[in-house]
């Protein structure tokens, strides 16, 4: 079956944008018609022979129209594309579709962090997709898979609940990984001792059922070694740490108990 292209405007050269640049140029059948962003000396490096527009307003024709920027100006840019009759989506995980004020919207979401120089494999990225209108969800799986091989339709609601189950998942993992690090430096032991318990921790995680494979004082109810390693946070000055440590614990704590486990 022979496709057609997909024609694309792009809005912005940040993280996400840059990174879709280049799985857009990949993907087979997948014409870029246009790049945009507020400063557009940013897409000049890397755009190549694709246009460069100066407005909004000026974005070619296209299929579809992706909207590769902050949050909490969705709405009020998706004004200058009001009437183009082009489907609009954002890449948002947190936003509701209808943040985007025109008449064909949805969203294409890629569930990954994409951070400036880091090699992405695009293959195997989960791209959630969601149209209210079933023609533009059908165009939106149609450019989805020619750039992953997991593509999944979820809606609004589905997609901000996932959006706070990632949060947990990558940033808040990272955010304890960070701690970990300032109690092993304040306590001038190398950090990469523990690398060893994070690679088998996350492996089995990846294997199992996490709730299964939790181990650890908390889980134990070992309450003195609980105790003791609050009593060195607090005496390291690492007050915020040492309330994350209990909250942490109460939930652990109250999560198997009440499972029985």
């Amino acid at each position: 079956m022979i496709r057609r292209d997909i024609r694309i405007g792009l809005f912005g050269a940040g993280n996400v944008g840059r990174h879709l640049l280049e799985a857009l140029r990949q993907a087979p059948n997948v014409n870029i018609v246009g790049l945009w962003n507020r400063h557009p000396g940013k897409w000049k490096a890397v755009a190549g022979d694709i246009p460069v527009v100066d407005t909004p307003e000026q974005m070619p024709a296209a299929d579809i129209f992706i909207l590769a920027l902050k949050d909490d100006v969705l709405t009020d840019f998706s004004a200058h594309l009001k009437g183009r009759n082009v489907l609009t989506v954002h890449t948002s995980g947190a936003m509701h579709s209808d943040v985007l004020k025109v008449d064909r919207r949805g969203v294409f979401y890629p569930l990954q962090t994409l951070t400036s120089g880091s090699a992405v494999e695009w293959e195997s990225i989960p791209l959630l997709v969601w149209a209210p209108d079933a023609h533009d969800l059908q165009l939106l799986q149609d450019l989805a898979v020619r750039i992953s091989k997991n593509v999944h339709v979820i809606d609004d609601s589905q997609r901000a609940q996932l959006h706070v189950a990632a949060v947990f998942t990558a940033n808040f993992t990272n955010a304890m990984m960070q701690m970990a690090k300032e109690i092993s430096d304040k306590a001038h032991v190398p950090y990469n001792l523990l690398l060893p318990l994070v690679r088998r921790n996350f492996n089995n995680m990846l294997s199992h059922d996490p709730a299964e494979v939790l181990t650890g004082p908390a889980r134990r109810g070992d309450r003195k070694t609980i105790e003791k390693h609050l009593q060195l946070l607090q005496e390291n000055g690492l007050y915020d740490e040492a309330e994350i440590y209990r909250r942490v614990t109460e939930w652990i704590v109250k999560r198997y108990k009440k499972s029985g486990k």
